[in-house]
């Protein structure tokens, strides 16, 4: 059997240069014995759908043969546990977990993340047409509001955002020229520039 899986070897090459050693290595010397139980315990679960007899074949030792299905499972349910109360073992196995989490992801992850993707763009995309309805109404609701208003209520308004000081200038160069473009206008069809005089005050 083929062993393809690029990723797998990967897991197994992050162990090694984490314990400065080959946990392919045939001996039952503890610090390979740690190192292959991380190896396959790191296998099994980012890569839950190989089967145990894969796992063996892909820890076989360069110089002896795989592992058999038992000798896999002992490991990653009964020996880890019992593993992960040493100190040494625990920091070794976190950094192992760190580096292969970095490297890639699980198929769910994978998943996760391109559902998010496509959740977060169409939140965007209904954010936007949301603030444009929004600027939208904000006009018509200004053009209601101020249809409402006399002449001398709006201009007066803006008159009296500006600081006295600058009222003239603002009426001669500003509000006067506006006047005289809109006062033919079908909106204040009534109103006249003469009135302008009395927004000084």
């Amino acid at each position: 059997m083929e062993l393809k899986n690029k990723h797998i070897w990967n897991i197994i090459e992050v162990v090694n240069e984490v314990n400065n050693l080959d946990c392919l290595t045939k001996t039952r010397k503890e610090p390979f014995v740690y190192a292959r139980c991380m190896a396959m315990k790191l296998i099994r679960k980012h890569f839950p759908e190989t089967t145990l007899s894969e796992i063996g074949m892909y820890m076989k030792p360069s110089n002896g043969s795989p592992l058999n299905h038992a000798t896999v499972i002992h490991a990653i349910s009964r020996k880890f546990d019992v593993y992960m109360t040493d100190e040494i073992f625990r920091c070794l196995y976190a950094n192992c977990e760190t580096i292969v989490g970095s490297l890639f992801k699980t198929a769910e992850e994978k998943r996760a993340d391109e559902l998010n993707a496509a959740m977060n763009a169409e939140i965007e995309q209904s954010t936007a047409k949301l603030t444009a309805k929004i600027m939208e109404l904000k006009r018509e609701l200004f053009i209601e509001v101020n249809r409402s208003k006399s002449p001398d209520e709006i201009y007066n308004a803006a008159v009296q955002k500006v600081p006295v000081e600058h009222r003239d200038e603002f009426i001669k160069l500003r509000l006067e020229p506006f006047i005289k473009m809109k006062k033919s206008a079908e909106f204040y069809p009534e109103f006249k520039t003469k009135e302008i005089t009395t927004l000084k005050n």
